[in-house]
């Protein structure tokens, strides 16, 4: 499973190093926020496929994420525009933990499910 962005050499690295490590490849929740920054705004991957791409991991066997349900939650909120992925996970994250909302300054996270907007 890949998105390639054209980044080969690295893929490849990857690729190697969780080959190499004979187990299962965990990714941690702001790990995972920071690879959707850098493919969505460096590597110009859309939303519909990171949000595939993120379905993906979420099922894979061979990747352990911190928080599988929030990451779902989170694509299903990035799917539909307004805040990225990151804002979407916070999100998410702080419901699960007991959160009845989030504040934010920030206009397009503020209409996220999860959120109330400060003025």
């Amino acid at each position: 499973m890949r998105i390639d962005p054209g980044a080969d050499a690295q893929s490849e690295a990857v690729d190697r190093a969780v080959a190499g490590a004979g187990g299962v490849a965990f990714i941690g929740d702001v790990v995972l926020a920071e690879f959707v920054w850098v493919a969505t705004r460096r590597y110009g991957i859309v939303r519909e496929e990171m949000a595939r791409f993120l379905r993906a991991m979420v099922d894979s066997p061979d990747i352990a994420l911190a928080s599988p349900a929030a990451v779902l939650e989170a694509t299903t909120a990035y799917e539909m525009g307004g805040a990225g992925f990151a804002d979407h996970l916070i999100g998410a994250l702080n419901a699960a933990a007991g959160c009845t909302t989030t504040l934010t300054f920030d206009k397009r996270a503020g209409k996220g499910p999860h959120f109330t907007q400060l003025t």
